[in-house]
């Protein structure tokens, strides 16, 4: 309990930062980097839960592994378009920036829309309302959260193999087009000149 408001200030004053720098930016400043060593995380400690029990030790998570590797690289191309972005736009005049101000705003739809592309208009097992692939409540935990929920619970809560195995694929499909998202807006922002 935060009776001094200690934390819901601290809370308060970081979303109000984070609010007026994504708001007064011409380049959303996002960061892939360290979303694929979080993912890599979950992979592995699922896989580690898999390999534990007899009836998913076969769990074969390759594919969601290379879409993670098709992440970094694409979240290096961004990191890389962005630097040149950034020294691009500093070096135009405001009204050189205005002109481009159609093709940045696609950059920036692109970068805002790379979450959206890990749902999944199916939804989970047994809870097609929950459609997010990385991040949603558990079946078991009320409201707390379960990362690659689909994968994880098939693994932990009810070891199914078949679709463990089935919701990797599901996960690496999204992962793919996550990656495939932030490679089109590092191509995107490299062309605006």
């Amino acid at each position: 309990m935060d009776t001094t408001f200690t934390y819901g200030v601290a809370e308060a004053r970081t979303l109000a930062t984070a609010a007026l720098r994504l708001g007064d930016a011409t380049i959303l400043p996002f960061e892939f980097g360290a979303v694929v060593k979080t993912y890599r995380r979950y992979v592995d400690e699922i896989e580690k839960g898999a390999k534990s029990r007899p009836a998913t030790a076969s769990l074969d998570l390759s594919a969601a592994r290379a879409a993670l590797d098709r992440i970094a690289a694409a979240a290096a191309r961004w990191e890389t378009a962005y630097a040149a972005g950034i020294e691009r736009l500093n070096a135009m005049t405001p009204r050189d920036v205005q002109r481009r101000a159609r093709e940045l705003a696609a950059v920036n739809l692109l970068l805002y829309q790379t979450e959206r592309l890990l749902t999944d208009d199916a939804g989970l097992p047994d809870r097609a309302w929950f459609r997010h692939l990385i991040y949603a409540p558990g079946f078991y935990t009320g409201y707390g959260v379960k990362t690659m929920p689909g994968i994880r619970e098939a693994v932990e809560d009810v070891p199914n193999l078949a679709v463990a195995q089935a919701q990797a694929a599901r996960v690496a499909a999204a992962l793919e087009r996550y990656a495939a998202r932030i490679d089109e807006a590092a191509g995107a922002l490299d062309r605006i000149r």
